[in-house]
């Protein structure tokens, strides 16, 4: 995304810093410490049945050296290799670039292995000026009909931006299961060496069940709060869509790159809030960003004849202290020297987390009717994650 004021000297290639690139540290780091997860939960459960066998009234010296390397072993490794990390990234801001996929948007994001640049400084998404022309991306966008005309490019069906995952749902069941068995790991490995060291049995009862009261406590909070979020999104989308009846609605979090493109863009207050999400609508007047009523006047509002096209491709969004990855519609609104990136991320009509290719593609076939889409660029496994 250009920005008024700034250079616009653009480079397709960079020398890479000698040594492991940030993004193949941060890869590792990842997996080791996910490994340290699941060795340090079976540590500490070992170490719980080992000193519940042992019994005694209080913990000997060998005791809290055991419990201590237990407990800061895994602290001390991560602390070394988000260290590693942390070192390579600032040799590659040096250099004048970036390998991570987030987190460094102000900077050419370029490939791990060949150095050249995949994400320009200030975009969000992940395609070249021009690349277009390109012999894969020409090709997909050729099956696609995305360098059709609008009209015809909505009539190809709802399959055309994101491809869909033959196994996406089975995916997802995995992954809150491990994060299930996670939690219930990292919760027996504090609570089963405290219940299993108690030499009375009425204590270590006591602390047994509230380890199992734990676990089942805190399943029903979050599913009360995930049917919460649930009707109050939906509440929010159906007020939306009494208001606007013809039009195609969707939630879109507010994120950094959002905010500074609708600045550059000449929204000097883009008045969306002090945060959360907001509803977006898809119809004639344009793509409008609303907050409050839907009776009231949009907070921001992209006219078509402003919009130079539209780019699928994808946006990580911070959740908490996590980023998570969202398919996200790429708003190229006219501007100088280059279109602007306006990024408007999907959420899943339920309102809970980032939409499935499925409801993402119904949306970007809405806009398809009266702007030019352009399908997700295809990247290799090295250059996402």
């Amino acid at each position: 995304m250009g920005i008024p004021g700034e250079a616009t000297v653009q480079r397709d290639h960079y020398s890479l810093v000698p040594g492991m690139t940030a993004y193949r540290a941060s890869q590792i780091c990842r997996r080791i410490i996910g490994a340290l997860t699941f060795v340090w939960v079976a540590l500490g459960v070992g170490a719980g049945l080992l000193l519940g066998a042992r019994g005694g009234d209080s913990l000997t010296a060998s005791d809290i050296v055991l419990l201590a390397v237990v407990a800061l072993a895994p602290i001390a490794v991560v602390l070394v290799l988000v260290g590693l990390v942390a070192r390579r990234d600032r040799a590659e801001v040096a250099a004048g670039y970036t390998t991570q996929t987030s987190g460094r948007i102000s900077f050419d994001q370029v490939d791990p292995v060949t150095g050249i640049v995949i994400r320009r400084a200030h975009s969000a998404v992940r395609t070249l000026p021009g690349a277009a022309d390109a012999g894969s991306i020409a090709q997909a966008q050729g099956e696609s009909g995305a360098n059709a005309s609008p009209a015809s490019a909505g009539a190809r069906g709802s399959e055309t931006y994101f491809s869909v995952p033959p196994h996406g749902r089975r995916a997802a069941v995995i992954a809150y299961t491990v994060a299930a068995a996670i939690f219930v790991g990292i919760l027996s490995a504090i609570m089963l060496p405290l219940a299993l060291t108690q030499p009375d049995a009425s204590d270590r009862d006591a602390l047994l069940f509230a380890l199992v009261a734990a676990v089942v406590g805190v399943a029903i909070f979050v599913a009360v709060i995930i049917m919460l979020g649930m009707l109050w999104a939906r509440g929010r989308i159906r007020r939306a869509a009494a208001a606007r009846p013809g039009d195609t609605l969707f939630l879109s979090p507010q994120t950094p790159e959002l905010r500074q493109a609708l600045k550059a863009g000449g929204n000097a207050k883009p008045h969306l809030g002090l945060g959360g999400r907001f509803v977006v609508s898809v119809g004639d007047d344009g793509i409008q960003l609303w907050k409050g009523s839907p009776y009231r006047e949009p907070r921001v509002s992209l006219p078509w004849d402003r919009i130079d096209h539209i780019q699928a491709g994808t946006l990580m969004v911070a959740a908490g202290k996590s980023r998570v990855s969202y398919r996200t519609a790429h708003v190229f609104q006219k501007g100088a020297p280059q279109p602007i990136d306006v990024p408007l991320p999907i959420v899943s009509p339920l309102g809970q987390s980032a939409a499935r290719a499925p409801f993402a593609n119904k949306v970007l076939s809405s806009m398809a009717r009266f702007a030019t889409v352009k399908p997700a660029t295809p990247v290799s496994p090295a250059n996402s994650r």
